[in-house]
């Protein structure tokens, strides 16, 4: 034997499936009924009476038509919750064929043998033998769109099948059937009808069962095959005896238990297993999900409390590098506030000495916030101040050769075209209380007020931003020098002291009057008075605040 055929005769124990057993049953059945009938058994022909065949046949009529309205719920609840276009058929198949079955019952039912009221019931047979095969036909992922919902169609087929069947079952009706000599030819012809399509959509039940390998066709296969010996039975052994009579309606009734189980897999079971399934799939997944989540948030909150204590660091390291909030230099003191408005600052401000003469002071703001602003604080306070004592006096002496360095070194760096920063840088004589000093496009001029009350900004020099502009513009950095006087205070700052956009503190008026109105009281009232204005908004700050206080 070749192998491509062994594999259809290996049986393998753990694939067994209760669905291999129907084309056995069939086999089975069909030998069965006909070894009953044709065989010459005088007992089982002679046993039964008239009144138990009526009793038996009506029985199992009964039987049927319970179960076609089962199965045709059991059809429309599948319909109604997942839309196939085999469900809708099959639906209102066993709709229409239970109706029927259930008038011609009730109309036939003390009926012994007629051959006119079987003609009725292989009506039913026919439509049922259609609609089966139509359905074996149909693309269940196919959709139909009608203009009524389906519970009205439901309703509208019912009630046009009760009529029709209550029309057709109707004694003129019958009669004249019955007195017609052409019923015996109509009937028979049916049943070769019934016989055919019921043979026909067997095998596309077999054919797809050997293309999807779903034994739920080859189940259903079985039972139209079943159907096929019924019509069989009924054509050749009606007229033998009183159980030939009972025979046929029995094979019709496993018939139908066999496609109403296949059914059922197909409808119900199968659908709802997969329904479970996904259910319990995303019951998983879900709890896996919340464990996933779980194990990031507390992997996020470990690293962020990582970052934060980093960035906590960084903040004192930054803030080491600023000089004492309190300085004096002999005949002069300075005074200095810094409020960031996050962990890390773009504003930076340095006051030291240059020799026993000088102090050097400036103020800067970089662009943004954060730690890429903080770390270009840490690169402005090495090249603005150097260590080397003789190049730290020669460029603090000058202000605008050291923004010159400072503009040429910053472009040396391959820092992001959009980074930049202003710049204020000032050198003061304590001995001629000259204090020369030099722009970088600071946007917000120093204030000095006379110990007169007289205020006026330090707006004499000019200068230009730090930023990567080296390849197309060189700038031009000029100092201007004022002279100080006894009392006199001079105010650096950045821009986000006088922010009333971002920060909501003051504008340019109210700092000077401020400054004003304190320029006969000592330094430290006007540094409380400027500090009592900005801590109640340290916590919502938008933008940084610095800013030193120089009194001669």
């Amino acid at each position: 034997m070749g192998k491509g055929w062994k594999k259809y005769f290996e049986i393998n124990i753990s694939d067994w499936d209760s669905n291999r057993f129907y084309p056995m049953l069939t086999v089975m059945l069909a030998i069965f009924g006909m070894y009953l009938i044709l065989s010459k058994d005088i007992f089982v022909y002679q046993m039964l009476r008239s009144a138990d065949v009526v009793f038996i046949r009506n029985l199992l009529r009964m039987f049927e038509v319970i179960t076609f309205f089962i199965v045709f719920y059991m059809c429309f609840i599948s319909f109604l919750a997942y839309k196939k276009s085999t469900s809708e058929l099959y639906m209102y198949t066993f709709l229409v064929v239970a109706c029927l079955e259930a008038i011609f019952t009730i109309r036939f039912s003390k009926v012994v043998f007629s051959n006119p009221s079987e003609t009725y019931t292989t009506l039913s047979s026919l439509i049922l033998s259609i609609g089966l095969l139509v359905s074996a036909l149909t693309n269940e992922h196919q959709r139909n769109h009608f203009r009524y919902s389906v519970i009205h169609r439901v309703i509208l087929v019912a009630v046009m099948t009760l009529l029709m069947g209550i029309l057709i079952s109707s004694k003129p009706i019958y009669t004249y059937v019955a007195a017609s000599t052409n019923f015996h030819i109509i009937k028979t012809i049916l049943e070769f009808v019934i016989a055919i399509t019921f043979a026909t959509a067997a095998i596309f039940k077999v054919k797809q069962y050997y293309e999807t390998q779903n034994y739920v066709f080859l189940s259903m296969g079985s039972g139209l095959m079943i159907y096929v010996f019924t019509v069989g039975f009924k054509m050749h052994f009606m007229d033998v005896s009183q159980s030939g009579l009972i025979l046929p309606r029995l094979y019709s009734c496993i018939a139908l238990l066999v496609i109403a189980r296949a059914l059922y897999v197909e409808e119900v079971s199968v659908p709802f297993e997969g329904v479970i399934n996904a259910e319990n799939q995303i019951k998983l997944y879900a709890e896996n999900l919340e464990k996933i989540i779980s194990k990031r948030t507390m992997e996020i909150k470990e690293v962020n409390t990582r970052l934060i204590n980093e960035l906590e660091y960084a903040k004192r390291i930054q803030q080491s590098l600023l000089p004492l909030k309190k300085l004096s230099f002999k005949n002069t003191i300075f005074m200095s506030e810094y409020f960031p408005c996050e962990r890390l600052s773009g504003d930076f401000y340095d006051i030291y000495r240059i020799d026993d003469e000088n102090i050097g002071m400036y103020v800067l703001d970089v662009s943004g916030h954060g730690i890429s602003a903080a770390l270009m604080t840490m690169f402005c306070n090495n090249y603005i101040k150097s260590t080397e004592r003789l190049i730290k006096r020669y460029r603090g002496l000058k202000p605008h050769r050291n923004l010159r360095h400072f503009y040429e070194e910053f472009n040396k760096m391959n820092f992001p075209e959009e980074m930049h920063m202003v710049i204020f840088f000032a050198s003061y004589n304590i001995t001629t209380r000259v204090l020369t000093y030099c722009s970088g496009g600071m946007n917000c001029y120093p204030i000095v007020v006379k110990a007169s009350g007289e205020a006026f900004y330090l707006d004499q020099s000019s200068g230009f931003p730090i930023c990567k502009m080296s390849d197309f513009f060189t700038p031009e950095y000029v100092s201007a020098r004022v002279e100080l006087e006894r009392g006199d205070r001079v105010v650096f700052y950045t821009d986000g002291l006088i922010d009333q956009y971002k920060n909501r503190t003051m504008d340019e008026e109210e700092l000077i009057q401020l400054t004003k109105d304190y320029s006969d009281r000592p330094l430290k009232d006007l540094y409380s008075e400027l500090k009592s204005r900005i801590d109640p908004l340290v916590e919502n700050l938008e933008d940084d605040i610095t800013y030193f206080i120089m009194e001669v």
